[in-house]
């Protein structure tokens, strides 16, 4: 493949083109920069009639038991899967909300299966039909808007406004750090969650006239694929007004990073190790302002905590650094990070101040995702829309900071959805930005592998480089995984720091992700690991070491059950030695070769099956 020289100059970051199985996702446990940030409760909240120092009232409340309090917009759509509707029969894929009872209110557009046909280009709202006087009901505007919610995300935008002239709509909280259901992985929302927004600082001093909205359109609202607008479903039911508690600080979210791009590392190896710092994002909900409010952090047995003496005023948001950073050392193993948020005062809703992270130091793997050693935990999936045209290329991979000197072998993916019909041949890239000429450059690329098994979608696929590349302390590497035009996505885990997920499109161009994840895409550095070469389903290692003195192995994967032989030869094509290995399994398996009666020089081993034979060369060092 032709290097690629690209000027960061017209760099410009958009959302690209999103599939089925390929879906932009966030996970809810990662930093997002939410000013104000809603609260996820599973248990249902306490209503205390007479009381609310340190308790919620219900001030307000609706269960759809009269459609008439409601205003229905479908934009034009009819049909029980076109927009909002209101009742007791589900419309979409799934089951109705549940513990709720009686009617509920639900949105659709269109169906899945058999084939998506979703409506193009349209937003369904759902709004009180009256204003709600929160000034005289509650007698402060202390107030969080909750409600119960059931469905799944897929290229969906659900999203819930408030007004205060039933005109104006300023948005409050979406879905956006749900997870995607979606070939990739995923889920549906638990059935029920309850939602928490504090809509204080939106209504605060004028409060006596609010209308509530829910609206759903695509998150991609210029494109004209059905797969951009079809929906699972979002239901809701038990819409209410309550009012806050008076000491309610929630940690938002938390970030740990490293390197100077301070980028997140969740799969670190000891030769990249070095300081890492913490951060949350912290939102005081309650009505009291919160005196000295803390950031703790534990991680290796140490404690870590911001500066002290810090006071969050009522409905304020800000961030809390720790003021020493965590160094793991050199040992490989797994460190659970824990995040807590307190005050002088005794929180009256201790069941959002906390937070875990984990953090894994490895022999060999370098990581930006959150999928966890196996790759096991993506939650989503990113890919360019398909059949879009012929030969519509794509890469995407995540920026790595370098720390110490350090040689990479190979490129570690996890890939998800399914199997193009007549596979998907794929490959890695890794580039170095250049500030002399203002762009990355590539520095190496991997060979290509044919994706046409679902096992080799379940497992993590490791791309050798063509030649190793040594790096070095300070370098700003892109990591890419890439295909041709196929239907194949590469998973995601983890939410990203703006301008640190970045690719390439069909004609070369860098672009990047509106709301980043992190790809799957890893840097190893195992020194085991050197060129592979394929042979009708017969992949052949290089030896290693090489050169050697001594012993050396190659490793050699069969596709199926084969007759294998293996032949040394020297640079005169003379037999040096013959090895009949016999029937061999389909799977992994090794080959030792011994020095001792080899003159030091360069060799070439052979290994032959009924499917055709793979050479490569060898050095004997003495």
């Amino acid at each position: 493949m032709k290097k690629i020289y690209l000027g960061l100059g017209l760099l410009a970051f958009s959302t690209g083109a999103i599939a089925q199985g390929s879906v932009v996702t966030r996970d809810a446990n990662t930093f997002e920069s939410l000013e104000y940030s809603k609260q996820n409760i599973t248990n249902t909240k306490d209503v205390i009639a007479n009381s609310n120092k340190g308790q919620r009232v219900s001030v307000w409340t609706d269960n759809f038991s009269d459609p008439l309090t409601w205003v229905i917009d479908n934009d034009g759509q009819s049909g029980p899967t076109f927009g909002w509707t209101i009742g007791t029969t589900s419309n979409s894929w799934t089951l109705p909300i549940i513990n709720t009872g009686g009617n509920f209110a639900q949105v659709n557009n269109g169906v899945v299966n058999p084939a998506p046909n979703g409506a193009i280009g349209v937003t369904y709202t759902l709004t009180t039909a009256t204003s709600i006087d929160i000034a005289t009901l509650a007698g402060t505007d202390f107030v969080t808007l909750d409600y119960k919610q059931y469905g799944a995300r897929f290229n969906d935008l659900q999203e819930v406004y408030i007004s205060l002239d039933g005109s104006s709509w300023i948005l409050v909280d979406d879905n956006s750090d749900k997870p995607v259901l979606s070939a990739g992985g995923g889920s549906a929302y638990t059935n029920h969650t309850q939602e928490s927004i504090n809509i204080q600082p939106y209504i605060a001093g004028n409060s006596s006239t609010v209308w509530i909205r829910f609206s759903w359109t695509s998150a991609f609202p210029s494109e004209t694929n059905p797969n951009a607008w079809v929906t699972y479903g979002w239901m809701i039911d038990d819409v209410e007004i309550v009012t806050a508690p008076d000491n309610d600080l929630t940690l938002n979210g938390v970030k740990m990073y490293s390197g100077p791009q301070e980028l997140p590392y969740y799969i670190v190896p000891t030769g990249q190790l070095t300081d890492v710092n913490f951060y949350g994002s912290v939102s005081n909900n309650g009505s009291q302002s919160q005196t000295n409010t803390v950031l703790t952090v534990t991680a290796g047995g140490n404690t870590y905590t911001s500066a002290t003496g810090f006071n969050l005023a009522t409905s304020l948001t800000d961030t809390l650094f720790t003021t020493a950073a965590f160094n793991p050392g050199a040992t490989v193993a797994t460190y659970p990070i824990n995040f807590s948020v307190g005050a002088d005062l005794p929180d009256d809703k201790p069941a959002d101040n906390t937070r875990t992270e984990t953090m894994h130091v490895s022999n060999h793997i370098y990581a930006r995702d959150k999928a966890g050693l196996t790759g096991a935990a993506t939650t989503g999936s990113v890919s360019n829309w398909a059949g879009t045209g012929p030969g519509d290329g794509f890469r995407i991979g995540n920026i790595f900071d370098i720390v110490a000197n350090q040689t990479v072998y190979a490129v570690t993916v996890k890939l998800a959805g399914t199997v193009p019909t007549g596979g998907a041949l794929t490959y890695c890239q890794i580039y170095k930005f250049d500030a002399g000429a203002g762009s990355y450059v590539l520095l190496e690329e991997t060979e290509e592998k044919n994706i046409t098994t679902a096992a080799q979608i379940t497992n993590m696929q490791t791309y050798i480089l063509n030649n190793p590349v040594d790096l070095f302390a300070g370098d700003d590497l892109l990591v890419v995984a890439g295909h041709y035009g196929e239907e194949i996505s590469f998973a995601s885990s983890g939410a990203a720091p703006a301008g640190s997920v970045i690719g390439f499109d069909a004609s070369g161009s860098l672009v990047g992700l509106a709301n980043p994840v992190n790809i799957c895409v890893r840097l190893n550095f195992d020194e085991s690991i050197s060129v592979e070469e394929e042979n009708n389903g017969v992949f052949v290692g290089q030896n290693f070491p090489n050169p050697y003195n001594g012993n050396t192995q190659v490793n050699y994967t069969l596709a199926s059950t084969e007759n294998v032989m293996v032949e040394i030869t020297d640079l005169t094509g003379k037999v040096i030695a013959v090895m009949n290995e016999g029937v061999r399994t389909a799977g992994s398996h090794t080959l030792t070769f011994n020095s001792d009666n080899m003159a030091a020089g360069t060799y070439f081993y052979t290994l032959s099956t009924s499917k055709g034979k793979v050479t490569k060369s060898m050095v004997v060092a003495k």
